[in-house]
């Protein structure tokens, strides 16, 4: 778990703590055909393309002689596809990768927030909102 002021810096927090960091420059394939069709609507994605643009020098799948070899050799370092071979060597070689559109999105997120400020506080400092577990008031259940 990651917390922080805003989603992305705790998400990148959060990756970063389970040995799973996000890179935040290098090269970026973003395979926009595969993250389509997993779309559940057809949203427009350049948003995802422009912001991994600010970051990574962004390539497509075709613009690879050898796809696979590239990702071996490490001249890849962050994915954004569904493309089940190419994401299987990913693991393989623990190179960053997202395979749907709201992992994507919440990464490409994350890398905006590089530059804010860690945000470490105890968590006696932080807000808290005080509620009783397990109480339902629809079923006129009161808690004991």
């Amino acid at each position: 778990m990651g917390i922080a002021r805003s989603f992305g810096k705790a998400y990148l927090k959060a990756q970063d703590a389970v040995d799973k960091p996000i890179p935040r420059e290098g090269t970026a394939i973003v395979d926009l055909e595969t993250l389509r069709r997993l779309s559940e609507s057809e949203e427009d994605l350049s948003d995802l393309v422009e912001t991994a643009e600010r970051h990574f020098d962004v390539r497509t799948l075709a613009e690879f002689d050898d796809l696979i070899g590239a990702v071996q050799s490490g001249e890849v370092d962050f994915i954004l596809s569904r493309d089940r071979g190419l994401l299987e060597v990913a693991g393989e070689e623990v190179v960053t990768y997202f395979s749907t559109v709201p992992s994507a999105r919440a990464a490409l997120e994350a890398i905006v927030t590089k530059d804010e400020p860690l945000d470490v506080a105890a968590l006696s400092e932080r807000p808290t909102e005080k509620r009783r577990w397990g109480f339902r008031r629809s079923r006129g259940i009161r808690p004991e």
